[in-house]
């Protein structure tokens, strides 16, 4: 998976592309702790429209950012999600549990 990140105001928008697997999930995690721990950062949004697939384990992840998100007080956006990633996520139901736009 390929990721590149962009920061504006309180907004911290990542961009994620390819493929987020068992295998992406720490660099996603990593990656993910600046926002959660920049105070200026009241929303971030995962910019999902170059995501080709995602498995069990990147919805466990984004459980886990959700998580502390709220911890953060910061909310979560899911933004562009098509095609087999979007299913994937409404049949976890994400759609009750994050902001999609």
């Amino acid at each position: 998976m390929d990721t590149r990140s962009i920061k504006s105001g309180s907004q911290w928008c990542v961009h994620l592309s390819g493929i987020f697997n068992y295998d992406s999930c720490h660099a996603f995690s990593k990656l993910i702790d600046q926002p959660l721990k920049d105070p200026e950062v009241m929303k971030i949004t995962l910019d999902l429209a170059a995501l080709e697939y995602l498995d069990s384990s990147a919805l466990g992840a984004l459980l886990i950012l959700r998580e502390k998100a709220m911890r953060a007080m910061k909310q979560v956006e899911l933004t562009a999600a098509k095609g087999n990633v979007r299913k994937a996520l409404e049949i976890a139901n994400f759609n009750r549990l994050f902001s999609f736009s």
